[in-house]
């Protein structure tokens, strides 16, 4: 028997598997029960696919066939939101309203909340708003009642 294949990922070794018993080849994965019952140990052992010596190319050949190609991203897309409409550079901060900063402060959320859908030039200084999730309606006026009640009760207790 050959080793044809050695990764630490279980899903990946598993596909592999089935692929080359679909294929007909007969296939052994060292580690196979350690995936699921001790997945620490595992990941340090890493898994194993073994197929008898004659078999081996033929496997190897199967499992090239069977390779998918990385997805390619299209960037243009991707960068379009972070390119300044102004200027056309790339030099975009995400920022987020400062109104926003009493509330964090109030839900005691001192952590720094992620930028939201402004940007901000820092070559030219264009602000601009992209496309993206905002709170309005009901639910910024959920979070405004909430912070109001907080406040209210903070106070009279106080």
């Amino acid at each position: 028997m050959k080793i044809l294949l050695e990764s630490s990922d279980y899903t990946d070794v598993l596909i592999k598997k089935s692929l080359l018993e679909q294929a007909g080849f007969l296939v052994h994965m060292d580690n196979f029960e350690a995936g699921s019952v001790m997945p620490h140990l595992a990941l340090s052992l890493g898994f194993r696919l073994w197929v008898p010596d004659e078999e081996y190319d033929e496997a190897l050949a199967v499992l090239r066939e069977t390779e998918v190609p990385a997805v390619a991203v299209d960037t243009d897309a991707a960068d379009a939101i972070d390119l300044c409409p102004s200027c056309g550079s790339e030099n975009v901060t995400r920022y987020r309203s400062p109104l926003w900063l009493p509330v964090l402060v109030v839900l005691e959320i001192f952590i720094p909340a992620p930028g939201g859908n402004r940007r901000k030039c820092r070559d030219c200084g264009h602000k601009y708003k992209t496309s993206g999730p905002e709170l309005t309606g009901p639910l910024a006026f959920l979070i405004i009642a909430l912070v109001a009640w907080a406040l209210f009760s903070w106070f009279t207790v106080a």
